[in-house]
């Protein structure tokens, strides 16, 4: 997480993706995969994680925050 904050998105990136792909089960990490991809420009990449995270959570707690924002990235430029 300290990648996220340092300005290094891509790295935590690339963890998440990974620890993903070991432990796909950590579903919760997928938002802060759509997190690190944001701060990394890859607006594509941020809205399919928020989705693969809502698709394994369907009780989320922050559901309607995450809809927002697939919907902002989806209509942005």
């Amino acid at each position: 997480l300290a990648f996220l904050t340092d300005g290094k998105a891509g790295m935590a990136a690339l963890f998440l993706e990974r620890a993903l792909e070991l432990n796909p089960e950590y579903y919760t990490l997928q938002s802060l995969l759509a997190d690190a991809y944001l701060s990394d420009g890859r607006r594509r990449e941020a809205a399919l994680a928020y989705t693969r995270y809502l698709a394994a959570d369907p009780q989320a707690c922050d559901r309607e925050k995450i809809e927002r924002r697939i919907k902002a990235l989806a209509t942005a430029p």
